[in-house]
């Protein structure tokens, strides 16, 4: 395989993909993960742009590339403290041709999708890609891969992140951000979810199990630092919830493509996973069909 999806897009123009060859990365990424949930069984649990790799070079290119890395050192990362040796992969190969398709990658975190409704019940997923079930600490299931995909989307066509700086005064992850920053895009979760929450607050773990403060944990709420809603439904520390700018790639794009852009984010973003779009439905919206 090539380089991650995340340093292919490094050294496109603007940092950005053209709509029509993200409609094309899009629907390849769907249909992956129509395999994983129907065929497989899997979720994949940590989609982003960084476990997604390029298709394989032409069999024309692996002579060129092999001369190349004869004649160039591979690069390597040497971690201080021990001195270990870490080879990376090429930044950049010279003279592959053709396109490349993307690929996804790293199932090390991927879980068995449970029979006859069952979810689990885990922390999971990179910290600015981690859907509202999980920081609710409700039992979760393949729906957190839609909504990972979902937060792709706008990186790959606006090189935005929909969630920035989920961070609090001490410079780590806070869930509490994370959240507002949700209620920013999404408006306030519906009373089922919040029902859901206060349900699983006391639902204990199978074990303790330690969050990134290095506190011992019992149940989801305690490990990202709940409760989040008060009794009545509000946000306890509704001081973090702010105003959210249009991003600057709106305008590029056509009415009918923004239209449908916004139609399609939508039907990933949403608070409850059931109402999430599966991959299988989502290959059907017209705004992948749609021509430029």
């Amino acid at each position: 395989m090539r380089e991650t999806l995340y340093k292919f897009q490094r050294d496109l123009p603007g940092q950005r993909f053209k709509v029509s060859l993200f409609k094309a990365y899009m629907y390849m990424l769907l249909q992956a993960l129509v395999y994983l949930h129907t065929e497989c069984r899997v979720i994949h649990t940590d989609i982003k742009d960084d476990n997604i790799l390029l298709s394989p070079m032409p069999d024309a290119d692996i002579k060129p590339f092999a001369n190349y890395c004869k004649a160039h050192a591979q690069p390597r990362y040497i971690r201080q403290g021990d001195d270990r040796v870490t080879f990376v992969s090429y930044d950049e190969i010279y003279g592959i041709r053709g396109i490349a398709w993307p690929r996804l990658a790293d199932f090390n975190a991927c879980f068995a999708l449970l029979p006859d409704g069952l979810c689990h019940l885990s922390p999971i997923q990179s910290h600015r890609c981690r859907a509202p079930e999980v920081l609710l600490g409700i039992p979760w299931s393949y729906k957190v891969d839609i909504w990972n995909l979902g937060l792709l989307m706008w990186n790959l066509l606006g090189n935005t992140d929909l969630f920035e700086n989920l961070v609090g005064d001490d410079g780590e992850y806070d869930a509490h951000v994370h959240l507002a920053q949700m209620v920013t895009l999404l408006g306030e979760p519906p009373p089922l979810l919040l029902k859901r929450e206060q349900l699983c607050r006391e639902r204990k773990l199978d074990g303790v199990i330690v969050n990134p403060k290095g506190k011992e944990c019992t149940t989801m709420n305690e490990y990202w630092g709940g409760p989040f809603f008060d009794e009545e439904g509000c946000m306890i520390r509704k001081e973090l919830i702010k105003e959210r700018e249009d991003p600057e790639f709106w305008e590029e794009l056509t009415d009918k493509d923004l239209d449908q852009f916004l139609d399609f984010a939508a039907c990933m973003m949403r608070w409850l996973p059931e109402n999430r779009k599966t991959a299988a439905e989502l290959l059907q919206h017209p705004f992948l069909f749609h021509e430029d």
